[in-house]
């Protein structure tokens, strides 16, 4: 069934739009533009551009990618489905799911895989290994102390075991792998903790950890007191 057929934007959606934003056509406008994913498993060479159009097609309102790989090739349109902004295939079927704010989204594809969106030109203060190498200094957690360029490395997820990350500092684990996500729990300091699907964005990696009996999204890098940049958690759990 076509997607055009079903665009119906409710009074509550699960957006943070503005307050005028009460239209159809005023929420395409806010969340149309240029939309960027860091995730390597969605690009073909280091980032994945999608740019939503305001202009309607028979799917619903037109899509174009650059750089994408995955769910996110050969878009046929886009548009609300179920009060969330979805991607569609050729056909109206459903790629991406997101909900999130009009600087950055987040969501799942349809096969599981959880994904970040994030509104281009949004700056982004992540720290990489090549900063680490020309003497920037990312500290571990709390501590004077700096991190090597092997505590940015991604773990390494296998069929057998999931990987575990030590958290360094009491660190808030958030429904969605956003800043301004709903509070799950708070993990203490030195907790270890097994990781279930990372994700890489402007701000560093996002991983989704399991915290008591649910999954919950902790943020590696973080910058203390708006100056020095630190890291929340680290491959392992030894000390």
């Amino acid at each position: 069934m076509k997607f055009l057929n079903a665009l119906a934007l409710a009074a509550a959606v699960l957006f943070a739009a503005p307050a005028a934003a009460q239209t159809e056509a005023d929420f395409i406008a806010a969340f149309a533009g240029d939309w960027l994913t860091f995730e390597p498993s969605l690009s073909s060479s280091g980032q994945c551009q999608v740019v939503l159009d305001q202009a309607r097609n028979e799917i619903g309102y037109t899509v174009s990618t650059t750089g994408c790989a995955g769910p996110l090739v050969d878009l046929g349109g886009w548009g609300i489905v179920n009060n969330q902004l979805a991607l569609l295939d050729s056909e109206g079927a459903i790629r991406v799911r997101l909900g999130g704010n009009q600087t950055r989204m987040t969501g799942d594809t349809a096969d599981g895989r959880a994904v970040i969106f994030e509104r281009a030109g949004t700056p982004g203060r992540a720290i990489t290994a090549a900063g680490i190498s020309s003497g920037t200094c990312i500290y571990l957690g709390y501590t004077a102390s700096c991190a090597e360029v092997a505590a940015l490395e991604a773990p390494a997820f296998d069929d057998d075991d999931l990987p575990q990350a030590r958290i360094l500092v009491d660190l808030n684990a958030r429904a969605e792998a956003r800043p301004d996500a709903n509070v799950v729990a708070t993990i203490p300091q030195n907790t270890c903790v097994a990781l279930e699907q990372c994700l890489e964005a402007s701000d560093g990696r996002w991983c989704r950890a399991q915290v008591a009996d649910t999954g919950a999204w902790i943020r590696q890098q973080v910058v203390r007191r708006g100056q020095w940049p630190a890291l929340t958690y680290v491959n392992g759990c030894a000390r």
